[in-house]
């Protein structure tokens, strides 16, 4: 008499180790995050320097720009030619007085350079041009505070006269990032001096930032 075979029950494919495997990725079609560098996505790098952010830095990609506010009717402040970290040139603005300034200041400009030479707001032309003075060395701080609270998240860098390192240290005091002199401006100096202060500017808003939340 024939002994009966047990019917063997079916086991589902992925039970058994059988899975299918998934459809391969179409290469072709195109990415919705972007390439990704350094495990971001560059997607959120498109958004930098939108003007929305309200910061003074850019995002990355963006270079920097800077505004230079100087009156000098000789026209003898030339600013040499900048490079960002990157290589890429670094815009520059120039305006002739405060009014101009405001204008100019946008959110795309991430750095300030004020000659403390610049009249203080309302003064007659020259006011603030003095050395040795205590009125002329008082003009020139207002024209910078002035600056430092019509931007409060630039950096700011202090131009001033060579014999006048005294006046550029009580600069930084007010709230600038560092004084340079006005003679001895050359590129190299001068876009190190900016990519420093941006970064400082950065590093202070985030610590008040942090301190703030606590």
């Amino acid at each position: 008499m024939p002994v009966p075979i047990p019917r063997q029950r079916a086991i589902p494919a992925a039970e058994g180790g059988q899975a299918h495997p998934a459809p391969p990725h179409d290469t072709t079609a195109p990415s919705q995050e972007g390439p990704r560098v350094n495990g971001f996505s560059s997607a959120t790098d498109t958004r930098a320097d939108t003007g929305t952010t309200g910061t003074a830095t850019g995002g990355n990609g963006s270079g920097l720009t800077l505004l230079v506010i100087e009156d000098d009717p000789a026209g003898s402040l030339s600013v040499p030619e900048l490079l960002d970290s990157a290589g890429k040139p670094i815009r520059i603005r120039t305006a002739r007085n405060l009014t101009e300034a405001e204008r100019l200041l946008t959110d795309d400009v991430h750095c300030i350079l004020l000659d403390l030479a610049l009249p203080a707001p309302g003064a007659s032309p020259g006011a603030g041009t003095g050395t040795g003075t205590a009125e002329g060395d008082e003009d020139e701080l207002v024209a910078l505070k002035h600056v430092l609270r019509l931007a409060p998240r630039h950096a700011v860098l202090a131009l001033t006269a060579n014999d006048d390192s005294e006046r550029g240290a009580e600069a930084v005091r007010v709230g600038a990032q560092d004084y340079l002199f006005r003679d001895e401006l050359d590129g190299r100096l001068l876009s190190r001096a900016i990519r420093y202060a941006v970064e400082r500017k950065r590093a202070d808003a985030a610590q008040r930032q942090l301190t703030e939340s606590r």
